[in-house]
C-alpha cells in the first residue's frame, strides 16, 4: 500500500488512524488538546512511549513492541477501527 503524500512508516500510520491498531496508546493521546491524529501530524514525536491496551504494557500480546511502526495490519494481534 502506498502511503499518502509519499510518506512511509510511522508517518503514514500517524496520518491515517485506520492503519493503526485500535489498542495502541501513548500519553499524548490524552494530553493533546483537540484531535490526537491532527496533533500527531503537526507535532510528530520520536520519543513517545506507547503501550498496548490488550496487555496494558509496552509490548503486544505477541511479545513484540507496541509502537507506530509495528502496530498495523499484518501483525497477528492487530485490530483495526470498527
Amino acid at each position: 500500500m502506498s502511503a499518502p503524500n509519499g510518506l512511509g512508516g510511522s508517518d503514514a500510520v500517524a496520518l491515517d488512524p485506520a492503519l493503526r491498531c485500535r489498542h495502541l496508546r501513548t500519553k499524548t493521546m490524552f494530553v493533546a488538546t483537540g484531535d490526537w491524529d491532527e496533533h500527531a501530524r503537526e507535532h510528530p514525536s520520536t520519543s513517545a512511549a506507547y503501550w498496548c491496551l490488550q496487555v496494558m504494557g509496552p509490548v503486544g500480546p505477541d511479545g513484540q513492541p507496541a509502537c507506530l511502526d509495528d502496530c498495523r495490519a499484518g501483525r497477528g494481534c492487530f485490530e483495526g477501527e470498527d
